[in-house]
């Protein structure tokens, strides 16, 4: 009796196993991208589950820019202020060269950032 609750027991294993192996080579699983950029007349939104954050860049003269961050929705301002970008792949910052902002400097896509003006 024994041994048959052990085959049983490598059957059912078995058997998962197979199941498991070919879910993942049939299904292509992708992480879920929680943000999105999209640009809307002169301002950036990138998406999030919290709502979201707007970037518009109000005036430039390289490398020294006047930001409007918008937090949640596009008329609640977070920060209005100027920044100077810091790195050196850049002749010009784009909305498009935008990526996040965390309170301080606005990360860029290329990894440099721009840094706010105290």
């Amino acid at each position: 009796m024994k041994q048959y609750i052990k085959y049983l027991l490598l059957i059912v294993v078995t058997a998962i196993a197979t199941i498991v192996l070919l879910s993942v080579a049939v299904f292509k699983i992708e992480p879920v991208s929680s943000t999105s950029h999209q640009i809307f007349g002169k301002m950036l939104w990138v998406t999030a589950p919290d709502g979201g954050m707007g970037f518009r860049i109000v005036d430039s003269a390289h490398p020294h820019y006047t930001l409007k961050i918008t937090c949640y929705t596009p008329d609640q301002v977070c920060y209005e202020g100027e920044f100077i970008y810091t790195g050196d792949k850049l002749d010009k910052v784009t909305l498009s060269d935008i990526g996040s902002y965390l309170g301080e400097d606005v990360l860029l896509m290329n990894g440099e950032s721009l840094r706010k003006v105290e």
